[in-house]
């Protein structure tokens, strides 16, 4: 007996970020975790007076209380980079050896945090997933299609297992651009950022974790990008400010176009994305728009059209079994 399997017709490189797993119901944002008995900065460790043994500055742990407690910054990866270049009291040329201790004393409290939301995204991916959500929704058809997807998450969590509660037979193909719950995540600052040597420990590039990754040489070669729920905020614009000033250049001929939908919540982000966009590629979104099929889809229940013309536009492509 011969065995089955699908024809697939093109690549499409489907990008996922936190947005995607918000939108099938899970509370993965750092502000939940916050909220949440898992986090491990609720309390100060250091009085006003217990600061000046800290050269004036506060210590990893209360930076991150002070932010999330009483500014509401729920970024804790923003959070560290400021901190690691500048607010644990380093500016270049100072004497690290009066940073020492202190460096080793926020390496214990960056552990807890890695350890804390490790446990907290365990259970938060235990819950039951909204399956008539968009997310459910979009990955339902690019895998009962004929693309070949390839998916790169910028979660942590385990989209194989979401596939799988939602009926999904097909293998997924996952590149995890962070790590994962199961191997180890990957939570820090980038290697571009000028900060402290003596907290090379949060370089996400240093994690015994960290592999190479290939998303910007892929973005290059699709012909058909899906991103859901990725901000394309500026952390992560060496990864995609190539793609989108390649796509926005003059004098593209149609062999170099591209298929780009971006799914997003609501109206408010889909103007951060524009922002973004128009950030990476000198300001000419005229270009993007005008060379390339581009698209950008609310999640919100606002774009339900845009929503059915894409799934039917992916569905088109069904090839039989042979």
């Amino acid at each position: 007996m011969v065995q089955t399997s699908k024809l697939k017709a093109e690549k499409l490189l489907l990008i996922v970020g936190n947005g995607f797993d918000m939108d099938l119901g899970l509370k993965t944002s750092y502000k939940s975790f916050v909220e949440s008995k898992h986090w491990p900065c609720r309390h100060r460790l250091h009085t006003i007076e217990e600061i000046e043994a800290y050269n004036g500055t506060d210590c990893l742990n209360d930076i991150l209380h002070e932010n999330t407690a009483t500014k509401s910054w729920y970024d804790l990866e923003a959070i560290l980079a400021e901190y690691a270049t500048s607010l644990c009291g380093y500016t270049p040329n100072c004497d690290l050896s009066n940073l020492k201790e202190r460096a080793e004393d926020d390496r214990i409290i960056y552990e807890k945090l890695l350890t804390s939301l490790t446990s907290y995204l365990s259970d938060a991916q235990k819950s039951e997933l909204i399956t008539n959500s968009v997310a459910a929704i979009v990955l339902n058809v690019l895998m009962n299609s004929a693309y070949d997807i390839k998916i790169y998450s910028f979660n942590y969590t385990d989209i194989s297992a979401f596939a799988s509660s939602l009926g999904i037979k097909e293998k997924l193909d996952v590149t995890y651009m962070h790590g994962n719950l199961k191997d180890g995540i990957i939570l820090g600052i980038e290697s571009n950022m000028d900060y402290c040597p003596l907290y090379r420990y949060m370089c996400k590039e240093y994690s015994h974790n960290y592999q190479s990754r290939f998303l910007s040489n892929e973005l290059h070669d699709a012909k058909h990008v899906v991103i859901f729920g990725h901000s394309l905020s500026a952390i992560d614009y060496h990864y995609f400010q190539r793609f989108f000033s390649e796509q926005s250049r003059e004098g593209m001929t149609n062999e170099d176009k591209k298929n780009i939908t971006i799914f997003t919540y609501d109206e408010n982000s889909a103007w951060d994305i524009r922002d973004q966009l128009r950030n990476m590629n000198n300001k000419r979104l005229d270009l993007l728009y005008g060379q390339n099929v581009f698209d950008i889809i609310r999640t919100d229940g606002n774009d339900s059209d845009k929503l059915s013309h894409f799934c039917r536009a992916i569905s088109e492509l069904n090839s039989p079994y042979k």
